[in-house]
């Protein structure tokens, strides 16, 4: 389960989204979190209708609403409720102000966050009032829940704070028409005078949701050897309509260094909130942007590279592994840990640690072995990038044919041992000849040398960014 950012952690979070991402400014210092006392211009934050009445199992929409706004770029509202009496059912953006980034949405145990923020490339800054947020209400014990916000932060689009006050709310749940108050699933309530003790609410398990997606640290288990490296995956897998992720995977670093972060392919890394490993854990916040449409499907999100320091098992844990929509609202996931094994001694047998400009094609020349059977032992699919740290498994799979071309050192000695690899992915379509990048490539550059489009090049070969690719990725010429 996400663990929900603090007051200022959040606040942080937005506006240096809105200052660093939409105006393209580094770093901010002195953010102050703290909602200002009173309000010049009469900006009011405020629960609407102020005032609303359910029945015991009925819903309700109340909306966070802002009035008397002016250049408004980016919103935080953080609330609080009585959890015992009333469920956050669903929230949905108002759209005042457009949510083209959303930095949090959740609602649970008795607390609302949500924080979002404009993109100049899309919206100018709103003036007037709206809506920002709407939340459907489920009433489910008698009693009257207050709706209090704890903090509000609107801000223009230089993250300049704009001064406002909150007006709360409240929620009254009486009984269910024309009956008792009878016990439905949701925690039960003992009537008042009842000799009976409360009815025991059943704790949520962690079961898989069928179909579902799954975010897993790949592979789950890894061994390197000491003052090696070694790369993992945080692959998410079986996903819909995915546009934004917030990950956290924390590790041993007595026994393991974090060298390096880089982003994946899912979902594509157009607005990049943090992208940090040090110390003891890695964090990985991005988020999509319009037109794009929304990731379905699988593939890796972040790709790290760890050092081994010392002999020793560090677990890899996932702490935080959020998925969101369009909307902010979180995807149905599971989440899987990993770790990797630092070992004294040379390079397992059968391994083969990826270094800088090195492919598939050389690497399997390098043993003799067929590069598909390498990509599909190690669920390595098309464009068929590797990364450098990341470590393979070599299977038998000889190489009969091998046309010639840069040949890798190999690792270890011998005839790789036996290793069943999965169905071979089938060299890529419509290539009429593939280019390893080295050192000051550029996609323009290679495009010209084949006399091919560059969006061409890029489309074919999966690369949103037309200034991000990497030494030793391998690119379909079509």
């Amino acid at each position: 389960m996400p663990i929900p950012l603090s007051r200022n952690q959040s606040s942080v979070m937005l506006r240096l989204w809105i200052a660093g991402m939409l105006l393209g400014v580094v770093a901010l210092a002195g953010l102050a979190a703290a909602t200002p006392a009173s309000a010049q211009g009469g900006t009011i934050v405020k629960i609407d209708p102020s005032s609303v009445t359910l029945g015991v199992g009925a819903t309700t929409v109340v909306n966070v609403r802002i009035e008397n706004v002016s250049n408004l770029a980016g919103a935080e509202v953080h609330l609080t409720y009585d959890p015992v009496l009333v469920e956050v059912q669903s929230t949905e953006a108002g759209g005042f102000p457009a949510p083209d980034f959303v930095a949090q949405s959740s609602a649970t145990g008795g607390r609302i966050d949500y924080a979002i923020a404009q993109m100049p490339q899309q919206h100018q800054p709103v003036s007037g009032s709206g809506i920002l947020l709407k939340i459907t209400f489920r009433g489910l014990a008698a009693g009257t829940s207050p709706i209090n916000f704890t903090s509000a932060i609107l801000s223009d689009p230089g993250a300049i704070l704009i001064p406002s006050t909150t007006q709360n709310g409240s929620i009254t749940v009486g009984t269910p028409t024309g009956g008792t108050n009878t016990p439905t699933a949701t925690p039960t309530v003992t009537p008042t005078g009842s000799t009976n003790p409360p009815t025991p609410t059943a704790t949520p398990t962690n079961t898989p949701v069928p179909g579902s997606a799954v975010v897993k640290v790949s592979p789950a288990s890894s061994t390197v050897a000491v003052n090696g490296t070694g790369s993992v995956a945080v692959r998410i897998e079986n996903v819909t309509n995915l546009w934004g992720v917030d990950l956290k995977l924390t590790y041993d670093p007595a026994i393991v260094q974090c060298t390096q972060s880089q982003s994946g392919t899912i979902p594509a890394p157009d607005a990049v909130a943090k992208n940090a490993c040090a110390g003891n854990a890695a964090e990985y916040i991005v988020s999509q942007q319009a037109p794009r449409a929304p990731a379905s499907g699988s593939g890796d999100a972040v790709r790290l590279t760890f050092k081994c320091l010392k002999a020793g098992t560090s677990p890899l844990r996932l702490e935080r592994s959020r998925l969101v929509n369009r909307d902010g609202q979180d995807l149905p996931k599971t989440a899987a840990d990993g770790q990797i094994t630092c070992t004294d001694g040379p390079q397992p047998s059968g391994k083969h640690t990826v270094r800088a400009g090195e492919t598939l094609y050389c690497i399997g020349r390098g043993y003799g072995v067929s590069p598909w059977a390498i990509a599909s032992t190690n669920r390595i699919f098309s464009p068929y990038r590797l990364f450098i740290g990341q470590v393979l498994t070599i299977p038998n799979v000889p190489w009969t044919t091998i046309p010639a071309g840069p040949t890798c050192a190999r690792q270890f000695s011998g005839t790789p041992p036996p290793v069943t690899p999965g169905p071979m992915p089938p060299p890529p379509p419509g290539c009429r000849a593939l280019y390893t990048v080295v050192p000051g490539d550029t996609l323009l550059r290679i495009a010209r040398t084949y006399g091919v489009n560059v969006f061409t090049l890029a489309a074919r070969n999966n690369i949103f960014n037309l200034n991000l690719i990497y030494v030793g990725q391998v690119l379909c010429i079509p």
